[in-house]
């Protein structure tokens, strides 16, 4: 059933595929077909392509989509959302991350659990590596960094806004009427 005897010191290195296919690697990226129920026995193959799992900006991007600022956990406005990413940069080698972090005040009392969420929420990319997030000073967050999305969640309407102010206003006139009296 199998072909002749193998001589192990001559072959470098072989693999059995699921098909059954018993492989000779030539070089990288080439083999030859030593054993097949198919036609292909003593023919050279191009090995499948497989290619470094990279992680892209893009992906960090959705990714931090999942993280919350506490002050917005409850109305689902994630950090992206908010405009508190600056940056996100990938290095060379395809795995290791810089994202530039904004905070709202410097005086945030959540910058520590931010840089901790970043960091454990991107350490789950498959492939990911070194994780480095600062703190940028050199742009000040405004809240026309938040988008259409993050506004709206974030804003009462006008409809709730109004019997408050009428009720406020109701509350000073009884006020400086009891003050008159």
């Amino acid at each position: 059933m199998y072909p002749s005897p193998f001589d192990f010191e001559q072959t470098s290195a072989l693999s059995l595929l699921q098909s059954g296919e018993l492989l000779r690697i030539l070089s990288t990226g080439v083999c030859q077909v030593v054993f097949s129920p198919s036609i292909y026995i003593g023919k050279e193959l191009p090995l499948p392509d497989i290619e470094e799992q990279r992680v892209t900006p893009e992906q960090v991007v959705e990714v931090l989509q999942t993280c919350y600022d506490p002050c917005c956990k409850e109305r689902a406005v994630s950090i992206v959302e908010l405009g508190l990413i600056h940056g996100v940069k990938v290095a060379e080698n395809g795995h290791d991350v810089r994202v530039e972090l904004l905070l709202t005040s410097g005086w945030c009392p959540f910058s520590a659990h931010l840089l901790r969420m970043i960091d454990e929420t991107l350490h789950g990319i498959e492939g990911i590596g070194e994780v480095d997030t600062e703190i940028v000073w050199n742009t000040v967050w405004t809240p026309e960094r938040m988008s259409a999305s993050a506004k709206a969640k974030l804003t009462l309407p006008m409809a709730q806004l109004l019997p408050l102010r009428q009720r406020r206003l109701e509350r000073e006139a009884q006020a400086s009427q009891q003050c008159i009296s």
